[in-house]
């Protein structure tokens, strides 16, 4: 099935939804996942809130709620489920400021990968209010963990320290196992700035073996990539090298966005390059370098222009250094 339009997939799990193919709607809902949350929730829930919604608002509703309760019997995950009731009693202005939340949410999410990590935490505290003065508890908890990712990147390690205390006991008593998988993710982040690398890989691999109860090859992929860096970091390379093969044949498996298989390049290549082998590390930025034209997104075509020209630095080849250093620039310039 892989990493089709947003659109087209909606429409699948649509037609799965009225013909109450549960498996069917399992198949494309788990492979939605993705840091920001589950797209095909976010597809309904926006859709419901809309001014001018495409469909009924009970249709997506109801498509909401069937969705929680096939994610119950299939993880024993009552988020989504907790999601359609809160929508379930929303009316008049609260849509309206929810759907103000929502969209504070993923400009947020937008501003995290551009590195802008302030300006992100600042959309998802005043989301955050919004979620708490309207009794949007689930939501409350997504804004939470994403300001703890957020101070975790700063790093504000009091702070997301402070944020998860609160978090963790939080979506253990909901059994919100996906929250709860993210918790430990970013609870792995922090502690590996602190230095705490045996506590940060434990946490990894909570987070890992979570994912896999809920299918969620997204997220094995990514905590793959993280785990190759503590253990780069550890200096152990061929553990390292492990989790990257991993994480990429996973990622091919799943049809992953090209970005995703681009970040696992990318890893790749920096990590050859501690055991200075520059030529190869060059194979895997020139690859990634491919897939970020192919995804036209120009901050990750100029970061791939600016690790190539890192390493031909390193290799003391300073013409081709400069050369896509100033494609790096003339990338990132209008960012």
């Amino acid at each position: 099935m892989g990493w089709q339009n947003a659109g087209n997939l909606l429409e699948a799990f649509l037609r799965a939804y009225q013909a109450r193919d549960d498996e069917a709607a399992w198949q494309i809902y788990k492979r939605r996942h993705t840091t920001a949350g589950n797209q095909i929730t976010r597809d309904l829930v926006d859709d419901f809130l809309a001014e001018n919604p495409k469909r009924n608002p009970s249709e997506n509703l109801q498509a909401l709620n069937y969705m929680g309760q096939v994610e119950r019997r299939k993880t024993q995950d009552a988020y989504t489920s907790d999601l359609a009731t809160v929508y379930s009693s929303v009316v008049g202005d609260t849509k309206a400021l929810l759907a103000q939340a929502r969209k504070q949410m993923v400009k947020g999410f937008e501003l995290f990968g551009g590195s802008e990590i302030g300006a992100a935490t600042e959309l998802f505290l005043s989301a955050r209010s919004i979620f708490e003065k309207t009794g949007n508890g689930p939501e409350l908890l997504r804004a939470d963990i994403a300001i703890a990712h957020g101070a975790a990147l700063q790093p504000d390690l009091a702070k997301g320290q402070e944020v998860l205390a609160r978090t963790f006991p939080i979506c253990e008593s909901k059994h919100y196992r996906w929250l709860q998988a993210r918790n430990f993710s970013v609870r792995a982040h922090l502690n590996s700035n602190l230095n705490n690398f045996s506590q940060a890989i434990s946490d990894s691999n909570q987070a890992v073996q979570l994912f896999q109860e809920l299918e969620d090859m997204n997220g094995v992929t990514n905590l793959f990539v993280g785990l190759a860096t503590l253990y780069s970091f550890l200096n152990d390379k061929e553990t390292s090298f492990l989790y990257l093969r991993r994480a990429l044949t996973l990622a091919e498996m799943e049809r992953a966005p090209p970005i995703q298989i681009w970040g696992i390049h990318i890893t790749t290549s920096l990590t050859l390059s501690t055991v200075q082998l520059y030529r190869a590390a060059l194979d895997y930025q020139n690859e990634a370098l491919q897939l970020a034209l192919l995804s036209r997104r120009e901050l990750f075509i100029s970061r791939s222009y600016q690790y190539i020209g890192s390493t031909y630095g390193a290799l003391q080849q300073f013409d081709l250094a400069l050369k896509n250093l100033r494609l790096a620039y003339d990338q990132g310039k209008p960012l």
